[in-house]
């Protein structure tokens, strides 16, 4: 498929808007409200909308169920589980100062609440949070039939 540098130019605009809106300063400065930070926030609140709506515009394309599941899995889906599995097992030997052997041990309780979590489309691994796109997107992928008709 040949790319359109209109979708191209908003996919760049969406990425400068991610990384301002991830490196702006605080609206309350000096324990008042700043208007011309609060108004750089409302400039940047918007990179995540311009994302969604460039997936929209490739997803209604002559494309069956079956590629958007395979393909959501592969790009996704994969790397989703394979990243929370790494930050489960080695988050508090990495970012908590544990030792190895302790961060590697999970209770139960700590397996029954990721699979809680998951069942309710909530992110289950402590310290990303930032992934909560890429459930919201496989969430998208999956009722694709119903956004479709």
């Amino acid at each position: 498929m040949k790319k359109d540098t209109s979708v191209e130019l908003a996919r760049l605009l969406a990425c400068f808007i991610v990384i301002g809106v991830h490196t702006k300063l605080s609206v309350i400065g000096d324990c008042v409200g700043d208007f011309s930070r609060l108004y750089i926030c409302c400039i940047l609140a918007d990179g995540v909308a311009v994302f969604w709506m460039i997936a929209g515009f490739f997803l209604f394309q002559n494309t069956s169920y079956r590629k958007v599941l395979r393909h959501t899995w592969k790009r996704v889906g994969i790397p989703l589980i394979a990243f929370s599995v790494f930050i489960f097992y080695f988050r508090d030997w990495l970012i908590g100062g544990e030792t190895l052997a302790a961060s590697l041990s999970h209770t139960p309780s700590e397996y029954l609440e990721v699979g809680k979590k998951l069942l309710t489309w909530t992110n289950p691994i402590g310290h990303t949070n930032h992934l909560w796109y890429l459930y919201v997107y496989i969430l998208l992928m999956l009722i694709f039939p119903a956004l479709k008709g």
